[in-house]
């Protein structure tokens, strides 16, 4: 019988848990084997914990650290990317920001994101991981507001930031919007884009203060609507908008 590429040995059930779901998501085939047992010759990576890592035997082993990176560096492991000399990492802007890992021209991640701060995290911690790597950063040019937050924060991080124009490689709309966005991030990933040397100004537009506004009504269930004030807050990430809603509510309560 066949067996997988990977091995994931750990008696750690929450490790086991959440490794287990990140590779399937992934679409990653995989075995579960007992720390200390036979490992079958077909396997090129073995997974486990920090605790259990004396227990196995083998070329290629990654420790686990957190789901996405693990699965990450085990997919690294299988691209045969020893050493990574360059990282470029794409990203598609919006509420929850698609995201796009190509390592030496393999793709090792496609994801989306909390929020445009959670992706500059991701940014960070993928650099930090890949310390010797020269990593290029590529935003699409959609979702104005968004996107100039992600650039400044990039840059911020001392990144190298390329502007993509992607409208004629735009995934299809009829896609799931997460998929959409992870795909539209591995677009933007593989297009070279227009070099970004300032930090970016942020003039939020009015249409999109009324939508912010819009989504505050549906948010307080038709409670309130906060004021183009707060709205521009909220677009420029000096509030979330459940923290928006709550104020416009302490205000409309004192009036």
């Amino acid at each position: 019988m066949a067996h997988p590429p990977i091995a994931l040995m750990t008696e750690d059930f929450a490790a086991y848990h959440d490794l287990s779901q990140r590779l399937q998501a992934e679409e990653l085939a995989f075995e579960s084997i007992s720390p200390g047992s036979p490992i079958p010759d077909e396997v090129d990576v073995v997974i486990t914990t920090a605790e259990e890592r004396g227990d196995v035997r083998h070329d290629r082993i990654v420790v686990h650290s957190t789901p996405q990176a693990t699965v990450e560096e085990t997919i690294r492991l299988l691209r045969g990317l020893e050493d990574v000399g360059r990282l470029v990492i794409g990203i598609d802007p919006g509420e929850r920001p698609g995201l796009a890992v190509i390592a030496d021209g393999h793709v090792i991640s496609t994801r989306s994101t909390a929020d445009p701060e959670r992706v500059v995290d991701e940014v960070k911690a993928l650099a930090d991981r890949y310390e010797d790597a020269e990593v290029v950063v590529r935003v699409g040019h959609g979702a104005q507001t968004l996107r100039d937050r992600i650039v400044n924060g990039v840059l911020e991080a001392g990144h190298l930031v390329e502007l993509v124009d992607e409208t004629s490689s735009s995934p299809p709309r009829q896609r799931v919007a997460g998929e959409r966005d992870k795909v539209a991030a591995r677009v933007i990933a593989m297009t070279a884009g227009e070099l970004v040397e300032t930090q970016q100004p942020i003039d939020v537009p009015p249409g999109e203060i009324r939508e912010i506004q819009r989504r505050s009504r549906k948010q307080s269930d038709g409670a309130v609507t906060i004021s183009s004030t707060l709205a521009g807050k909220v677009a420029t990430g000096a509030l979330t908008l459940a923290e928006a809603v709550r104020r416009q509510c302490r205000k409309t309560k004192a009036s």
